[in-house]
Order: structure tokens, then C-alpha cells, then sequence
């Protein structure tokens, strides 16, 4: 079950919410990668504020598209910490979790990379 994080904006007018891959991690991440859609990973405070309004009519979104290559070595479970800059909030960062998919045969037989676009 997903938590609801609740923060404000550090810059009341021209706030951000900026994801930072960069953060050490607690767990290896042995056999995975993990490829931003943008750079930076950032919501603007403004494109929140306007969310449900006609102009922008969905949540903005970060897209990550997340991957693990099926071999010995790699981590069944995916564990990377990201943290959160721009807000000020008791959680510092969000975790994603995946496990590694090896139910596909042809994924287990070649050795295929099985790609996952996470928001």
C-alpha cells in the first residue's frame, strides 16, 4: 500500500519537488539499471497547482523506466533509495521495490532485460 507523503514546498512561488538518484544505497543494486525519462526528475509546484484544471488535466508525472537482466549475480529484489529535494517534509526519501521477473522463458534462455517504466 502506497503512503501518503505530506510536504511543502521550500520556494512558495517557484517551487519544485526534485528526485536525486544519486543517494547512497543501503542495499545492492547488482544487475538492475534504472534510466530517468528527464533530467532533472523535477515537478514544479506550479504544474501541482494546476492539476485537475483544464490545462492540466492528469498528474505530472517523472517517468523511470527500471530494468533487472536475468543472471546469477543479479539482486532479486530491487531496493533503490531516491531521495526528495525542493520540499520540506519528515520523509527524505522514497524507495522503489521490484522484484526481478523470471517467469518468461525466453527472458530466462537469452538472457533478455525485461523493462518496467515505474512513475
Amino acid at each position: 500500500k502506497d503512503e501518503m507523503i505530506r510536504f511543502q514546498f521550500i520556494d512558495p512561488v517557484n517551487g519544485y519537488i526534485e528526485l536525486d538518484m544519486n543517494i547512497p544505497q543501503e542495499r545492492p543494486v547488482t544487475g538492475w539499471t534504472l534510466v530517468p525519462h528527464k533530467r532533472p526528475l523535477r515537478l514544479t509546484k506550479r504544474d501541482a497547482d494546476l492539476f485537475g484544471s483544464q490545462e492540466l488535466p492528469i498528474p505530472p508525472s517523472c517517468l523511470i523506466t527500471v530494468w533487472g537482466k536475468i543472471t546469477d549475480d543479479t539482486e532479486d529484489l530491487l531496493s533503490y533509495s531516491v531521495g526528495l529535494n525542493g520540499i520540506d517534509s519528515e520523509t527524505k526519501e522514497i524507495c522503489i521495490n521490484r522484484f526481478l521477473d523470471t517467469s518468461s522463458t525466453t527472458a530466462e534462455t537469452t538472457g533478455d532485460e525485461t523493462p518496467q517504466s515505474i512513475k
